[in-house]
């Protein structure tokens, strides 16, 4: 199965004005700012459950000393599995294109796989409360009743609630109760509130520091503005669902191999054949290091909430950038534009190119040439530029790594 001249016959003659589909913007990686991202050197990964001591016993004069041991609980497997995906381009498409879009399809490959990551990385929470995906206790990850090594008393880590102030409020005090597997005291502190696009802007009212509480028209504090950073995640399934992570837990992501490109040729027939494969695996957490997943069904909140927020603790300090290289590198991107034509640089280049580019200002600056030639710019300018390119491209492009990881 190969793209061939009869399938893309558009391609071959001049006059389209614009070809659609590659102009979309990727999203940022969500996943690494939730789960905890791992390597792995192995065939498989196992993770065992323990239980330390229990509290002291009264021991009166002349009696014996109270003995305890600690206990060994299951183990989790984690069990890699590989997904990849290629595409096959005739030779006569490949150099008939007038547009340069086959050469782009390569980051088609790369926005495939970082979809399927997306959605596998969020399948513990997809599935918190699946019946058929259990963690180490037997249990799914959100139950009412989680059980301990030493049978004491059972542990919730789920809310049948909408979310809201009196549901966080229940969940902080819920965190603070939180016990280890033989009863004692844990210090977990609730971190991170992962919500669906559905709720951002309920989050942001109920977490926003506005002067009063959320939903009242009452001069009452809100006093669990600020309490949790808030992540929204396009990749859960549900609209209704929300979860908040401990500051210690073991909702795992692990890389058994990250992305690999290849590309080759088919001999007999001179079709460019390009693949790009990876391994990976998440693995789910015990209950017990502080993860609580919360899932509600929708609820209604009484307007009125009123009152200037900004909640953007974590995002980007843009005042901290330097006015003065910013200015003298938008200078290069508008002789580029003038060039090769505005943003010409987000259809993508291979990344050795830009490399290589910008490698050559920085050797010609440390030869003592200042300004480039033909631009009258500094050399520095046009390296940082080059380097920007790259820095979106690895991430928006991630096909067009041609990298020669295998020739070191």
């Amino acid at each position: 199965m190969a793209t061939f001249t009869t399938t893309f016959n558009e391609l071959l003659e001049p006059g389209l004005l614009e070809i659609l589909g590659r102009t979309f913007r990727r999203r940022p990686t969500e996943f690494n700012k939730i789960l905890n991202v791992r390597t792995s050197r192995k065939n498989k990964e196992t993770i065992l459950q323990v239980a330390g001591l229990g509290l002291a016993q009264l021991k009166a004069e002349g009696d014996a000393i109270t003995f305890d041991d600690p206990k060994q609980g299951s183990t989790i497997t984690v069990q890699f599995s590989t997904k990849a995906l290629g595409v096959s381009i005739s030779w006569e498409m490949f150099s008939d294109d007038l547009y340069g879009y086959m050469r782009q399809v390569t980051g088609e490959l790369g926005d495939s796989l970082r979809e399927t990551i997306e959605i596998d990385a969020m399948a513990p929470l997809n599935l918190a409360a699946d019946a058929g995906t259990l963690i180490v206790d037997g249990l799914p990850l959100a139950n009412t009743a989680h059980t301990r090594l030493d049978g004491g008393a059972v542990q919730s880590n789920t809310v049948s609630a909408s979310l809201s102030v009196a549901a966080l409020r229940d969940m902080f005090v819920s965190f603070e109760k939180f016990k280890d597997d033989r009863g004692k005291q844990v210090l977990s502190r609730a971190t991170t509130l992962v919500i669906p696009p559905d709720k951002m802007f309920l989050a942001k009212e109920i977490l926003g520091a506005g002067k009063g509480a959320p939903f009242t028209n009452e001069n009452q504090e809100n006093v669990i503005a600020g309490m949790l950073k808030i992540v929204m995640s396009h990749y859960l399934t549900s609209t209704t669902n929300w979860h908040v992570l401990g500051d210690k837990h073991h909702l795992d992501f692990f890389w058994r191999v990250r992305p690999v490109f290849r590309s080759f040729d088919d001999q007999s027939t001179l079709a460019a054949r390009l693949r790009l494969a990876k391994e990976w695996r998440e693995g789910h957490v015990p209950p017990e290091f502080g993860t609580e997943s919360l899932v509600g069904t929708p609820g209604t909140n009484a307007s009125g909430y009123t009152g200037g927020v900004k909640n953007d603790a974590d995002k980007p300090d843009m005042s901290l950038l330097p006015r003065g290289p910013l200015e003298r590198e938008a200078q290069v991107l508008m002789h580029g534009a003038r060039k090769y034509g505005r943003n010409n640089w987000r259809s993508g280049f291979d990344h050795t190119r830009l490399l290589a580019a910008a490698l050559r200002h920085l050797f010609a600056y440390a030869d003592g040439e200042d300004l480039d030639p033909e631009t009258g710019l500094c050399h520095i300018d046009h390296a940082a530029c080059m380097l920007m390119f790259l820095s979106e491209l690895r991430l928006t492009h991630p096909g067009l790594d041609d990298r020669g990881f295998n020739d070191r």
